[in-house]
């Protein structure tokens, strides 16, 4: 094999490649001598075909499978013996090739590639960052608690006479019709909605303030504009509603009892837990600021030229998305103003520093030899799974199957101990701030 360079300027380079066709012959020969034990022809016992023969019957498809070989094989030589590391597939244009068996023709095909470039990551112990610590405040803890107790409400049945106010529970029958028409899916009993909870139509639970036990009463609302049936979507409709009871939802105290049920041995013990969860839940929000500066910070350290066909592919899901967000009129409101000229050239721009920052996180991540083990991927499958309850064998089953998949989930992980080890060598301080702080900075 004969590899010339047509062009190695910049990252995309253009090699041309000569097989002799005595190469080619030969595995073409060692293919059909080892068929040889194994086929089967009329008119001839198991092992005793001409090698002729065979040559006429198979030729032609094996011909075609060493071709398709020595291409994916020599172009890969080709970029081992140049030092080069491809960024995309090769792209692989013949400009001869042998047609028929025995090859007396040579094969020469182009090969062009664009190749990763040569990336030098700076001293990251220049780098230093700022880390906001927000302990949690005792209003912190009495929120979760309040929540806790709120998740923990009980019915407790109205007196009688009682008019029901939001966050009571109203247990209605009810019956809707659309243009004085009854209408399938608009009638429920013994059903019990929490006014306030934004669980029907809007509207609706607002109309059953003030209502008793064994009230009657005419609800009339609109049905959303977006409503998922699209028969109904935007139309006036009338529910008769019997109100058939009224019950107060009641707390129960903030007390050992409440800690017990919630599975924690007493107060003392669920407050501890639920400070170390919000200070987690603060470290993460102060994690993700960090890591927005950082990546800020490497886009500023670093210039180097980065394949076009990654970017223009970055680019085309970045455009897609944009394109959705901007037909349901939900663009970042910096965005609204913008010719498409003006989008196009910034998301260009968002589209380029994304490929850069990747390819130097997994260049530092090569020079470090970090990468995910099995047990990072049995974790991230089994996380993935917990998501999905009732469906988590289905879920395993998928990663486990699909290369693709598992690289999607696991290339966040890999992603994070990059991170973990240029801050690791950065310089970070510890900042007590303030939750309000912590807020407006994640923002």
């Amino acid at each position: 094999m004969q590899v010339n360079a047509l062009s190695t300027q910049g990252l995309v380079h253009n090699y041309e490649v000569t097989v002799p066709a005595a190469d080619i012959q030969r595995q073409i020969e060692r293919r059909l001598k080892g068929m040889l034990a194994t086929v089967q022809m009329p008119g001839f016992r198991p092992g005793k075909v001409p090698l002729a023969v065979v040559e006429k019957r198979y030729g032609p498809s094996v011909l075609s499978e060493v071709v398709e070989e020595t291409v994916n094989t020599a172009a890969m030589k080709a970029m081992s013996e140049k030092g080069l590391r491809p960024a995309t597939e090769p792209k692989v244009e013949f400009v001869s090739m042998p047609s028929e068996v025995p090859a007396t023709k040579d094969m020469v095909f182009k090969v062009e590639v664009e190749v990763i470039p040569n990336i030098e990551p700076m001293d990251f112990a220049k780098l230093s960052f700022e880390n906001m610590v927000v302990e949690a405040s005792d209003s912190d803890i009495n929120e979760a608690l309040e929540r806790i107790a709120k998740g923990n409400r009980k019915q407790e049945p109205a007196d009688a006479g009682y008019a029901a106010k939001t966050g009571d529970v109203t247990t209605i029958n009810f019956d809707g019709s659309v243009d004085g028409v009854k209408r399938d899916g608009m009638k429920g009993e013994g059903y019990p909605l929490e006014i306030g909870s934004g669980r029907f139509i809007p509207g609706f639970e607002e109309q059953l303030v003030g209502a008793k036990t064994g009230d009657k009463r005419d609800v009339k609302v609109t049905f959303p504009a977006d409503y998922h049936a699209t028969d109904l979507a935007g139309k006036a409709a009338v529910f008769e509603v019997e109100v058939t009871a009224v019950s107060q939802l009641q707390a129960p105290s903030v007390d050992d009892e409440l800690a017990k049920a919630a599975g924690f041995e007493n107060l003392d013990a669920l407050k501890k837990h639920l400070s170390e969860q919000i200070a987690q839940n603060f470290g993460q929000v102060s994690r993700a600021i960090i890591k927005r500066k950082l990546m800020d910070a490497l886009a500023e350290g670093h210039s180097f030229d980065v394949p076009p066909t990654l970017v223009a592919r970055e680019f085309e899901q970045l455009w897609a998305q944009v394109s959705q967000a901007k037909q349901a009129g939900q663009l970042d409101d910096e965005d609204k103003n913008k010719s498409d000229e003006q989008l196009k050239t910034d998301y260009q721009n968002i589209a380029s520093r994304r490929v850069r920052l990747g390819l130097l996180l997994s260049e530092v991540a090569r020079k470090n030899k970090l990468e995910i083990n099995r047990e990072d991927v049995r974790k991230a499958i089994i996380q993935e799974a917990m998501r999905f309850p009732g469906q988590e064998k289905k879920v395993v089953d998928y990663y486990t199957k699909d290369a693709s998949a598992r690289e999607q989930l696991t290339a966040p992980m890999l992603e994070e101990k990059v991170v973990d080890l240029i801050l690791s060598k950065a310089k970070t301080t510890d900042k007590k701030v303030s939750r309000d702080e912590l807020q407006k900075a994640a923002e």
